[in-house]
């Protein structure tokens, strides 16, 4: 096993941040404080505060995604906006979701009113917002969990974004040839990366019956073995004192400094 290195998103919050603000999302439906739109602490202190700037639930496909932002003295950072998509909620409302992951991502089923189009909803009103208040919308970052993941990737490879992602549902099927072209250019600048663990028995399973590859529309980083029996949970990745997960594929992130 190679020796992990120490890894950096560069985008606003560190990857530990993203890691448990992926976990928050998955509470949006049934309005946990943590996601509602105001000031937050994270559970750990040491990783300090954040602010949602508004989340969004659609009761009807079981849709959750958030606008997050850093926490500046004198408010949030709106320079580095987060949109954060929740994945299948097992907990709340497997059916919607399981339905979602074929629907989204398995064309021509895609093109129905669905959890996709709720995420580029969201992303819209994101990129509005950083335009407002920065006058670009270039430094917004997309993350996500499972399916989440597969909505954030698809987002920001729309919109030429870069996306920090967590066993991600691979959206390679519904992208244009476009789309598949950005990601190809962008592969050696680790615009679009996938945080994986080595003993996942989920995600490259879904993807290769989604796309028949594990590992087409992001690289993936690979984040050594979790506790977990299937190593798909966002709570079994470690991460350094810096607040950066513990990876072992080295990665390039010069373009997306903090």
């Amino acid at each position: 096993m190679a020796e992990r290195e120490r890894m950096q998103v560069r985008a606003g919050f560190t990857t530990q941040q993203l890691n448990m603000l992926c976990q928050y999302s998955y509470g949006i439906g049934r309005g946990d404080v943590k996601t509602r739109p105001g000031l937050h602490q994270f559970e750990n202190p040491a990783l300090d505060s954040y602010w949602v700037l508004r989340s969004r639930y659609c009761p009807e496909n079981g849709f959750e995604g958030m606008i997050v932002a850093r926490n500046l003295e004198d408010g949030p950072d709106y320079a580095h906006i987060a949109v954060v998509y929740a994945g299948t909620n097992l907990r709340d409302d497997p059916r919607h979701d399981v339905h979602a992951a074929l629907t989204c991502f398995l064309p021509p089923l895609n093109g129905e009113p669905g959890q996709t189009q709720q995420a580029g909803i969201l992303a819209k009103q994101a990129l509005d917002l950083a335009r407002r208040t920065t006058g670009t919308d270039r430094k917004v970052l997309f993350t996500g969990h499972s399916l989440g993941g597969g909505l954030a990737l698809l987002q920001a490879v729309e919109h030429d974004l870069p996306a920090r992602v967590f066993c991600a549902v691979d959206p390679w099927r519904v992208l244009d040839q476009e789309q598949r072209q950005r990601v190809a250019c962008h592969y050696g600048d680790d615009k679009f990366l996938d945080y994986r663990l080595d003993n996942d028995r989920v995600t490259g399973t879904a993807n290769l019956l989604l796309s028949g590859q594990a590992d087409r529309s992001a690289r993936v980083v690979w984040c050594g073995k979790g506790p977990g029996r299937f190593g798909h949970w966002l709570g079994d990745f470690d991460f350094d004192q810096g607040g950066e997960v513990l990876a072992e594929t080295p990665t390039t992130l010069k373009a997306y400094q903090r």
